[in-house]
C-alpha cells in the first residue's frame, strides 16, 4: 500500500516539475468598443499553427471594468500567449451578471462582427481593439475591429 501512496506521489511530483510545452509570449491591452472601454468580455487567441494536432495551447483573459485584459494559455496556465500568428475572438462574457450599456441586447451576439488575427512575439506585446458597432451585431460579417500594438506602425 505504501508503494502505490509513493509511486502515486512520485508521478505527480514529476508531472509538475516538466516545463511548459508551449512557448510563448506576454499578451495585455485593452477592448474598446466605438473608443469606450468594454468591461467584462472574453478575449481568446487561437494559434494558428496548430502543430502535430496535440494540445493547441488557446490562451484566454476577460476584460476589467476598464476594458483591460491579459492573458493566460488555458492548459497550462502560463501567462501570455503561445508565439506566432494566432486568430484573435472577442465574445461576451456567458458568465457576468453584469450588463454592458454599451452591447445590443437584442442580438444574437452582442459583439460587432471582427475578423482579426495578432502575431505574437518573444516577450511583452500590447494587444488593443476597437470594435466598432457600425460593422453590425452577430451578422457574421467580417470587419469593424482596428488594432494598434507597440511593436509596429502599421493599423492591422
Amino acid at each position: 500500500m505504501s508503494r502505490l501512496i509513493l509511486l502515486g506521489l512520485a508521478l505527480l511530483v514529476a508531472a509538475g516539475c516538466g516545463g511548459s510545452e508551449f512557448t510563448t509570449g506576454q499578451v495585455s491591452g485593452t477592448i474598446s468598443l466605438d473608443g469606450k472601454p468594454l468591461p467584462n468580455v472574453q478575449v481568446t487567441f487561437t494559434p494558428n499553427d496548430k502543430g502535430d494536432g496535440q494540445s493547441i495551447g488557446i490562451a484566454q483573459g476577460t476584460t476589467d471594468s476598464t476594458g483591460k485584459y491579459s492573458l493566460v494559455v488555458t492548459v497550462t496556465e502560463d501567462k501570455g500567449a503561445v508565439l506566432g500568428e494566432n486568430t484573435v475572438t472577442i465574445v461576451a462574457n456567458e458568465d457576468s451578471d453584469e450588463d454592458s450599456d454599451e452591447l445590443d441586447p437584442n442580438a444574437a451576439d452582442p459583439i460587432p462582427a471582427h475578423d482579426f488575427s495578432f502575431d505574437v512575439k518573444a516577450g511583452q506585446n500590447t494587444a488593443d481593439f476597437n470594435l466598432d458597432s457600425s460593422a453590425g451585431f452577430g451578422d457574421g460579417d467580417a470587419g469593424g475591429m482596428t488594432a494598434m500594438t507597440d511593436r509596429s506602425e502599421a493599423w492591422r
